[in-house]
C-alpha cells in the first residue's frame, strides 16, 4: 500500500500518490517544527476540513493540495542527493522524529561495564604468611565454611583468580588426597609469592590449629583430666556426639561417593554402590585395606573403560573385577581363616614406638585422605589403636572431639593422637607427615596435577578409591558407635546429636552440637546434679 503521512503547518495529512522514500522522510523532516523532537508535543490529528479535496482534475487546486505538490516536485529534484537518515548514526543524546522508523543504528547504546581484571597481587614473604595466618585464626566451622571463607575474600572480593578457575582448582583437589582447605591456601600462596608462598601460606593456616591442638593434648595427658568428675562428665557426652557426627558425615560422603558425576546431569551409578558395599564387608572380615581400596578402585577403573563400549560393558567388566576379588578373599578366609585385625593395615608392624614409625603413620593417613579428613580416620585409628596400642578407642574419640572444635583442617586430631605416642617430638612428626603431600601437591606442580586428575582412567581410578575409603569410615563410625555408647542417657546424647545434624544445615552445627553435648554432659553424668 503506498502514501505516507506529511506534515503542514503544525498538522498532517495522508498524501496516497506520493510513495514512501529516504527523500520523503528528509524534505518532511525539513518542515517539522523543532517542538517535534519531543513526543509529547506531538500536534493534534487532522481535522476534516484539512484532508485533500476530491475535486475531479481540472478543477482550482486548494491551498493544501498546491503544497503538496510542491513537496513532490522538490523531491523529484533532490531525490539524487538526499541522504536516508534512517543510516545516519545517531548520538546518544539525539531523539528521532517519531515519522522515521527506528533502525538497530539509531538505538541508544548503552556501553557494558567493564570485565573484571582477575589476578593475585606479588606479596612479600612474610605478608603471604601473616595473611594466612589470619585466616587460621579465624578457622572455625570444618571444611565448608573455610573454603567459602578463602573464596569469598580472595576470589569474590580481592579476584585472586576468576571463579571458573577456583571451581576447576576445587575439582583438582578434592580429587587429591588431603584436606583441600590447606591445599587451597597453598595454591592461593602460590599465585602471591611462589613456592616460598606456597609454603608459607600452608604453615600460618594450619599453624594455630597445631599449636591449640599441642596445648590440649600436653593438659590431657600431663593433668590426667580424665579423673577430674566434671571432665570426664564433659567427655562422656562428647563421645556419643563425635561418633553421631561422624555417622552423619558418611552419609553425605556416600552420597557423594555413589554418584556418577560425569554424567549430565548426575546420577546414581550402581558399580560405586557395589564396590562400597564390597568394601564394607572387606573391612568386616579384616582384609587389609591396600587389598579392598585396589580392588574397588580397579573395579570402577575396568567399568569406565567398558562404558566406552556400552553400558552393560561398564557393568560388566567391573562387575568381573569384584567378583575376581571377593572369590580371593572368599578362598583365603576358606582356608587360613578370619585374619587378626592387625592385618588391616598397610604395612606398620606392631611395637615400634620410634619416631619413624609416627611419621610414616601420619604421612599414610595424608596419603588416604580422599575426599575430606574423615577418610583418614580408619587408618590412623587401627594403627594407633589396635596396632600399637597408644591409646584408648575412647582417648581417640577424645581427640577427634577436640579437633572439631578448634579453627584448624579437621586432620589435627593426628596431633593428639602423635603426643599420645611420643609426646612432642612425635606430635611434630605425626603432624609433619600428615600435611606433607597436601603441601606438596602445589608446589611441585598444580599444572601438573591437574592435568593428571581429569585422565579418564587416572580419575575412574581415584573416583572407586574414594567408594571404598567411604566404606571404610562406614565401619569405623558404627565402631566409634558401639565404643561410646554404654548406657541409655549416652545413647539418649547419640540420637539427640544425629537428630540435629540432619534437622540444622549450617555448616558450625557440628561444633554447636558437640559443645551442648558436653554442657549437657555437666547434667547428666556428674552425680548428685
Amino acid at each position: 500500500m503506498g502514501g505516507q503521512v506529511t506534515w503542514i503547518g503544525g498538522g498532517c495529512c495522508w498524501d496516497a500518490e506520493r510513495p514512501p522514500g529516504p527523500a520523503s522522510y528528509a524534505a518532511d523532516l525539513q518542515h517539522l517544527p523543532r517542538q517535534m523532537s519531543d513526543p509529547s508535543k506531538m500536534p493534534p490529528s487532522p481535522r476534516t476540513e484539512d484532508l485533500p479535496s476530491t475535486e475531479k482534475p481540472g478543477d482550482s487546486k486548494s491551498p493544501l493540495q498546491a503544497t503538496l505538490v510542491d513537496i513532490r516536485q522538490r523531491d523529484s529534484v533532490h531525490s539524487d542527493t538526499i541522504e536516508d537518515p534512517r543510516k545516519t548514526p545517531l548520538s546518544p543524546l539525539e531523539v528521532r522524529s517519531p515519522l522515521v522508523p527506528p533502525s538497530e543504528d539509531t538505538k541508544l547504546m548503552v556501553a557494558d561495564p567493564p570485565e573484571p581484571q582477575y589476578g593475585a597481587p606479588q606479596l612479600a614473604p612474610w605478608v603471604v604468611f601473616y595473611r594466612f595466618l589470619y585466616f587460621g585464626i579465624r578457622a572455625w566451622g570444618g571444611p565448608a565454611a573455610q573454603i567459602d571463607m578463602l573464596k569469598t575474600e580472595l576470589v569474590i572480593g580481592e579476584k585472586w583468580c576468576s571463579p571458573s578457575q577456583f571451581t576447576r582448582v576445587m575439582a583438582v583437589y578434592q580429587a587429591l588426597p588431603g584436606p583441600e582447605a590447606f591445599e587451597l591456601c597453598c595454591y592461593f600462596g602460590m599465585l602471591a609469592g611462589g613456592r616460598l608462598g606456597a609454603f608459607l601460606a600452608g604453615l600460618g593456616f594450619m599453624l594455630p590449629g597445631f599449636c591449640l591442638m599441642l596445648l590440649c593434648s600436653w593438659v590431657y595427658v600431663s593433668y590426667d583430666v580424665l579423673k577430674v568428675t566434671r571432665v570426664l562428665a564433659t567427655f562422656r557426652a562428647v563421645q556419643p556426639a563425635v561418633a553421631a557426627v561422624m555417622l552423619r558425615a558418611v552419609h553425605r560422603l556416600t552420597e557423594h561417593a555413589i554418584t556418577d558425576h560425569e554424567a549430565k546431569p548426575a546420577r546414581f551409578d550402581p558399580l560405586l554402590a557395589l564396590g562400597y558395599v564390597v568394601a564394607i564387608v572387606f573391612t568386616l572380615c579384616n582384609i587389609p585395606f591396600f587389598i579392598t581400596l585396589g580392588v574397588v578402585g580397579l573395579a570402577n577403573l575396568a567399568g569406565n573403560l567398558g562404558n566406552r563400549w556400552n553400558s552393560w560393558g561398564h557393568y560388566g567388566l567391573g562387575i568381573s573385577i569384584l567378583a575376581l576379588g571377593i572369590l580371593g578373599d572368599a578362598l583365603y578366609l576358606a582356608y587360613r581363616g578370619l585374619p587378626s585385625t592387625l592385618a588391616l593395615g598397610v604395612g606398620l608392624s606392631a611395637g615400634n614406638d620410634d619416631y619413624a614409625t609416627l611419621f610414616i603413620m601420619g604421612l599414610f593417613g595424608g596419603l588416604l585422605t580422599f575426599g575430606g579428613a574423615y577418610t583418614a580416620v580408619p587408618m590412623i585409628k587401627h594403627a594407633s589403636v589396635d596396632l600399637q596400642g597408644w591409646l584408648t578407642p575412647e582417648q581417640f574419640l577424645d581427640g577427634f572431639a577436640i579437633g572439631s572444635i578448634l579453627p584448624c583442617p579437621l586432620v589435627i586430631f593426628v596431633t593428639f593422637v602423635g603426643y599420645l605416642g611420643g609426646r612432642f617430638p612425635g606430635a611434630f612428626l605425626m603432624t609433619l607427615g600428615m600435611f606433607l603431600p597436601a603441601w606438596s601437591f602445589p608446589i611441585i606442580g598444580h599444572n601438573l596435577f591437574d592435568k593428571i586428575v581429569h585422565i579418564d582412567t587416572i580419575a575412574s581410578f581415584l573416583h572407586g578409591v574414594t567408594a571404598g575409603m567411604v566404606g571404610l569410615i562406614a565401619v569405623t563410625a558404627i565402631e566409634f558407635a558401639t565404643k561410646s555408647i554404654q548406657d541409655p542417657l549416652e545413647a539418649v546424647v547419640y540420637v539427640v546429636v544425629l537428630g540435629g545434624m540432619y534437622h540444622f544445615t549450617h555448616r558450625a552445627a557440628s561444633i554447636g552440637l558437640i559443645i551442648g553435648a558436653g554442657l549437657a554432659g555437666q547434667v547428666l553424668f556428674v552425680p548428685g546434679s
